[in-house]
């Protein structure tokens, strides 16, 4: 199994963030069980956002990883931070949310290039249910 993680601190919330990419992502998520425990997680899932506490996690399947997913599993991990702290998301109170979403995505694509993994423009899962639709 291929796999590569980097741990980031979010200084200003005093938050743990883990990155990882693999070409097995439930292995990857079952190697941080003893962070999140021992969820359960459906086959085939090309990223996961993973948390408990001040702890999160995203990961990802190396075969997927596209614009789009970066940028879903993004949302979803700065979602559970500003839940943790207390966040309101809301029309009046979404600044925040954007600068700790932009921040976490620019990690993400530091530690892509960092590893040299491809990001696709399009993600053949996502544009195939719209080409569907």
């Amino acid at each position: 199994m291929k796999q590569k993680t980097q741990f980031h601190r979010i200084p200003i919330y005093d938050l743990r963030l883990w990155i990882g990419v693999s070409d097995d992502p439930l292995a990857l998520r079952n190697s941080f069980n003893w962070a999140f425990g021992n969820d359960h997680y459906p086959e085939g899932c090309p990223g996961l956002c993973c948390y408990h506490r001040s702890k999160f996690a995203v990961l990802f399947s190396a075969f997927d990883l596209s614009h789009q997913l970066i940028a879903h599993e993004a949302f979803h991990v700065t979602h559970r931070m500003m839940e943790y702290i207390g966040g309101n998301f809301s029309f009046r109170e979404h600044e925040p949310y954007t600068y700790l979403n932009g921040y976490i995505t620019e990690l993400i694509y530091i530690d892509l290039e960092k590893w040299k993994y491809a990001v696709r423009k399009k993600s053949p899962r996502v544009h195939a249910l719209y080409v569907k639709a």
